[in-house]
């Protein structure tokens, strides 16, 4: 890898937290109206769809999700380039904010990275398959049961959560989050390996 493509690769996650850091340091009245909200979104606001992401409860729910940021970096990075992620991250948040809307009408509002987090390492276990088929099965298997003990048990750990927080757990994010990161995570692979025998075969 190149330094130009070294440095243009690392980018991504300063990408992601750098515009939750604007807006917490922005205060409550911005967060306000970018967070997620299903009648506002109705009402036009449909930007809302893809920056409720990026607003969190507090500086407490910035700092664990910006940990599990670099922490999914630092182990699946490598696996798609850069323009690919930033394209696996759009899919996930406009799937996920999409379901909320259509499947849970009850969830009025939603903030965080967690469900983002949920599809970007679904994405990059995927594609891990490819060259570290066991570090990569190994994610996924803990990804799925970690999402089998939140569907089969609701409420194990949230409510603890929920008061550490500030806020809420809404685990139905990190379930369409992770079904989102799969479902773009496969197309993006498969364009990924096709290029790279291209460029492989151009040599």
């Amino acid at each position: 890898m190149t330094l130009k493509r070294s440095l243009r690769w690392q980018l991504f996650p300063f990408l992601v937290a750098l515009p939750a850091l604007l807006i917490a340091l922005s205060g409550e009245m911005v967060g306000a109206v970018m967070q997620y909200e299903r009648p506002a979104v109705i009402n036009g606001e449909v930007w809302r769809l893809v920056t409720g992401h990026w607003v969190h409860l507090g500086w407490r729910h910035l700092a664990l999700n910006l940990a599990g940021l670099f922490l999914v970096w630092h182990l699946f990075g490598r696996m798609l380039p850069l323009a690919g992620w930033l394209a696996v991250l759009l899919v996930i948040a406009l799937s996920q904010s999409a379901a909320l809307m259509v499947f849970h009408p009850e969830v009025l509002w939603y903030v965080g990275l967690s469900g983002l987090l949920h599809g970007l390492l679904a994405a990059g276990a995927l594609a891990a398959l490819r060259h570290s088929p066991l570090i990569g099965a190994g994610a996924l298997l803990l990804l799925l049961a970690k999402l089998a003990l939140e569907a089969l048990q609701p409420g194990v750990g949230v409510a603890g959560a929920s008061d550490w927080l500030g806020g809420p757990v809404v685990v139905e994010s990190h379930r369409y989050g992770a079904l989102a990161g799969l479902l773009i995570g496969a197309p993006a692979v498969w364009c990924t390996a096709r290029q790279a025998a291209r460029r492989a075969g151009e040599a």
